[in-house]
């Protein structure tokens, strides 16, 4: 449920950064050609851009946050799974002990069903675990796309803000 969530979130921002270049686009057209009034780019920007700034945002803040209760999920889930494998390791052991204990004869072939079973589980927790890993270095990477996207939309509205205080004194808005 987590990750399908996450995948919307990050398909709603991968959108929102392409309406953002698109409107990015439209907007410096305006500016350079001239072909808008100083009221038609000062409404393009309260009407297209700064509403799309706040989505991105909105956005990023919660993919942010979802990669973060995933995180805190697959860690807590990596402690269970050692705790599990511990457990059923000396279950094992204890167990073929005293077959051996009680029984020369039978407790050798007890261990050895005892030792197909852990190895068994073994693999089965070592597959678990390298599946986990993959998927934390996955929601690693996607933090980090998102960091460099937020990185991206920090400097163009940066670069941009001193365009749109002047658009805005011009307009007698600001």
């Amino acid at each position: 449920m987590l990750e399908r969530r996450g995948r919307r979130t990050a398909v709603s921002v991968a959108r929102d950064l392409d309406r953002w270049d698109s409107a990015h686009r439209e907007f410096s057209w305006l500016v350079s050609s001239g072909a808008g009034s100083e009221q038609a780019v000062a409404d393009f920007l309260d009407t297209k851009v700064n509403p799309l700034e706040v989505e991105i945002e909105r956005n990023m803040d919660e993919l942010i946050a979802q990669q973060e209760v995933f995180l805190t999920h697959s860690q807590a889930s990596a402690r269970r799974s050692r705790s599990i494998a511990l457990g059923m390791l000396v279950r094992g052991i204890t167990g073929s002990l005293r077959g051996i204990a009680s029984e020369v004869g039978t407790g050798a072939e007890q261990v050895a069903t005892a030792a197909t079973q852990v190895s068994t589980t073994a693999q089965s927790l070592e597959a678990g675990s390298t599946e986990q890993a993959a998927s934390l270095e996955e929601t690693s990477a996607s933090g980090e796309e998102i960091n460099a996207m937020a990185r991206r939309n920090t400097e163009t509205r940066v670069r941009e803000r001193p365009l749109r205080v002047w658009l805005r004194r011009r307009s007698g808005w600001g």
